[in-house]
């Protein structure tokens, strides 16, 4: 029987299981949609949230990144690196039903 939870410190994710977290890897998304939206619709982002979307969703010639691998780039934990992708989704989908 095996265990979905790491149960060793050299476990990746100890001391608490991955994050369940939108990946790109798993998403049905439009990136053509995504580079055609005009640059003001990334006006009402943080410079932190703006980099965490490009480089999540490959925009701007960025290659896609995994939210495991967005995080060290950002210097956060998976989590909040989830988190800040998410809140920067939240905020774009906010300004496109402003327009």
């Amino acid at each position: 029987m095996s265990s979905t939870l790491p149960l060793h410190p050299t476990d990746d994710g100890w001391p608490y299981p991955e994050p369940l977290a939108f990946d790109v890897a798993d998403a049905d998304v439009d990136f053509d949609a995504l580079e055609l939206l005009g640059p003001h619709c990334y006006d009402c982002l943080a410079s932190d949230e703006r980099e965490a979307l490009f480089l999540h969703f490959g925009l701007q010639g960025n290659d896609a990144l995994s939210i495991k691998e967005l995080a060290p780039k950002l210097g956060l934990t998976r989590h909040d690196t989830a988190a800040l992708v998410g809140t920067a989704i939240d905020k774009v989908r906010v300004q496109l039903m402003r327009e």
